[in-house]
């Protein structure tokens, strides 16, 4: 249902439009509409398409320092033949020359969900510091979402009733979320004692402000997404659009009307008509022009496209598609996703590496790291780790927070700034050979867990769409994993492996989609239900998560990242065995209380009775060495159960004992 009409009146401005106009006072009289605008279990794409289908609408937004913006006019273009493409976009501003933008469907009508007060506690204050101030009590244990009264759900972007947004751009205050709040109150109270004695108006303004109210509550506590819009001066659809909207709903500049008052009048209607029929000429060529020019410019962005993604293999190509889909019931997609396909048209690796770089700061991960060797591997369409059990290439692993460097990392040694030229021009065969070198950063807690699968899912975005079936998949799992934060510290606190088990998990199932996807001859064969992260979610609630970690990653706690040190000199192995050596002496506890039951007569038999061996069966947290062998290091990741055997629980005796007996019936 169209909730407005199109009035003929002009204006000077759009500010002036708005809130003079008269056009939708009917539409005040049906407040639902706008309080359930996006309500129902509709897509992001299907909110915006409900959106655009009303060009008369307007509806408020929040930019990145927080300020109301104001856009209208929304529309679309492309979703055809010609351009199966779709870009959404609306107009921003309340001058005479507002500004046409492309919106972002995947932000701007994402739900976001929070908890905030209620109507009785708006009315009762009167000052945006008393707003601000508004607090929110906790939820109870036993109270589910549907029925919180507190709970509310909204979108980065809320639709106004016509009254309400008279209100606002009459005041001064309308960029102010809280000062737009209080306006609001003041409006609807207005609005409720001038249609009081009318019957036509059923609705209360006052019950149904609620939502707005609960917006800018949360747009200023940060719980509301900024919408990014940008402006496309290149733009054709947009400028046209821009041009024919002003001059449907504003009244021509001055400018004009003084140039169109020197014009022949009277008897020089020859003159006109000659000077009509000539404009219409010069017209009909001009656009002649533009379109050839634009085909031009499409042949010839084609045929580079062409030349830059041939030199991928046909099975990358083919697997970029199908991750690139938005539903597994329709075809593979014609092309990989357009900020892939800009990356991949970079002509050389650097150049790519700086695209990625761009695309990341794009969605607010400024903080995001890599090794060049993964910008170069993923430029050259190899998304497969290089080695099975060894995370490399496109992997959460290699997606890190870059730290600042340590006086103490410096050794005493100065900072070499060496100025390298591009495609190995200058480079030493060393350097070359570094640049291809990949590393892995293991997550240590939870908030660097949480900040891994972020860029993880940002990496999604980029190469796959954010729309994409992995995309989703990724949002889904960052979602559970802030909702179970409890959860998830308390297996962090058990296990100081769990974050780099937990990643290795995920990153084993992305990796089997990715194969899935490189091998399906068609969409409907990948088999999705790899990203179902539900069971691994499952397991960290019910304590009972536990993978094996691979060679790369056997030992987290030990991980350090010295991608900021200076190299030092290549040891040799007699080098390198002495030093070991030295430290696994210097690191070496012995077991003065050890078992009697337990200990091995040769300490050296350990490693052939039980390393290796029915890994499954392994009592979990006990140090096996330190129990059987009477001696381990100091930096084991069990050191904490390095206790006297008077320490070990009967429980855990029998299940040594069991398990020992086990590895010793299969030697």
């Amino acid at each position: 249902m169209t909730l407005t009409s199109v009035h003929d009146t002009l204006f000077e401005t759009w500010k002036l439009r708005f809130t003079m106009s008269d056009f939708d006072a009917e539409t005040d009289k049906n407040l639902a509409a706008y309080s359930h605008f996006f309500d129902g279990a509709l897509s992001p794409r299907d909110r915006m398409e409900r959106l655009v289908a009303d060009i008369d609408l307007s509806f408020f937004a929040l930019d990145a320092n927080g300020t109301l913006q104001f856009f209208h006019s929304p529309t679309k273009f492309g979703g055809n033949i010609r351009k199966p493409s779709t870009t959404y976009a609306a107009l921003r501003g309340l001058a005479s020359n507002a500004t046409c933008v492309e919106l972002f469907d995947y932000i701007s009508t994402n739900d976001i969900s929070f908890r905030a007060p209620t109507l009785a506690a708006f009315q009762a204050v009167s000052t945006t510091r008393e707003i601000a101030s508004l607090d929110v009590p906790p939820p109870l244990d036993d109270a589910s979402e549907d029925v919180d009264p507190l709970a509310f759900k909204c979108t980065p972007i809320f639709v106004p009733p016509p009254f309400l947004r008279k209100a606002l751009l009459a005041t001064a205050a309308s960029e102010d979320p809280l000062s737009a709040a209080l306006s609001a109150l003041e409006a609807a109270r207005n609005f409720d004692e001038t249609h009081g004695n009318d019957a036509s108006f059923t609705e209360k303004a006052t019950t149904f402000i609620l939502p707005f109210l609960r917006w800018c509550w949360g747009a200023k506590q940060g719980l509301v997404t900024s919408v990014f819009s940008e402006v496309r001066p290149d733009n054709l659809d947009f400028s046209t659009f821009a041009i024919s909207r002003h001059a449907q709903c504003l009244k021509p500049n001055q400018t004009s009307a003084d140039r169109s008052t020197a014009l022949p009048s009277g008897n020089d209607s020859s003159v006109l008509r000659q000077l009509t029929e000539s404009i219409a000429r010069q017209n009909l060529v001009a656009e002649k022009h533009i379109q050839l020019k634009k085909e031009e410019l499409e042949l010839r962005e084609t045929i580079e496209e062409r030349k830059t993604t041939k030199r991928l293999h046909e099975t990358s190509r083919w697997m970029l598609r199908n991750a690139a889909a938005i539903d597994a019931d329709l075809p593979t997609p014609d092309d990989m996703f357009e900020y892939c396909k800009a990356f991949m048209s970079q002509q050389t690796w650097a150049d790519a590496d700086q695209e990625l770089r761009y695309r990341f700061e794009e969605r607010g991960l400024d903080d995001v790291a890599w090794f060049k060797g993964t910008a170069k591997a993923l430029y050259s369409g190899k998304f497969i780790y290089m080695n099975p059990g060894a995370p490399s290439n496109f992997s959460a692993f290699v997606f890190y927070e870059e730290q600042a460097i340590a006086r103490s990392d410096h050794n005493s040694r100065h900072v070499l700034f060496h100025f390298q030229q591009s495609e190995g021009i200058g480079l030493t065969a060393d350097e070359i050979q570094a640049s291809t070198k990949q590393t892995c950063r293991i997550p240590q807690d939870y908030v660097s867990l949480g900040k891994q699968l972020e860029f993880f899912y940002g990496a999604f975005c980029i190469f796959f769409g954010p729309e994409s079936i992995g995309a989703t998949k990724m949002n889904e799992l960052l979602l559970c994993y802030g909702r179970h934060s409890q959860d998830f510290k308390e297996m962090i606190a058990a296990d100081s492996t769990f974050p780099a088990q937990f990643l290795y998990a995920v990153d084993t199932r992305v990796q089997k989609w990715l194969r899935a996807c490189k091998k399906a001859k068609s969409r409907d064969l990948v088999e999705d239900s790899y990203l179902e992260f539900a069971d691994l979610i499952r397991s960290v609630e019910l304590k009972s998560f536990s993978t094996a970690l691979p060679a790369a990653v056997s030992n987290p706690a030990d991980a350090n990242d010295e991608s900021h040190k200076e190299p030092s000199r290549k040891r040799t192995k007699t080098d390198r065995e002495k030093s070991e050596k030295e430290r696994l002496e210097k690191e070496l506890v012995k077991n003065d209380h050890p078992h009697p039951d337990l200990l091995l007569k040769d300490r050296n038999d350990w490693k052939k009775l039980f390393v290796g061996k029915h890994v499954e069966d392994r009592p979990k947290g006990l140090c096996l060495r330190w129990v059987f062998a009477g001696d381990c290091f100091s930096s084991c990741r069990h050191r904490k159960t390095h206790f006297s055997h008077s320490d070990l629980t009967d429980e855990q005796v029998k299940a040594l004992q069991a398990f020992a007996k086990k590895c010793q019936n299969k030697s």
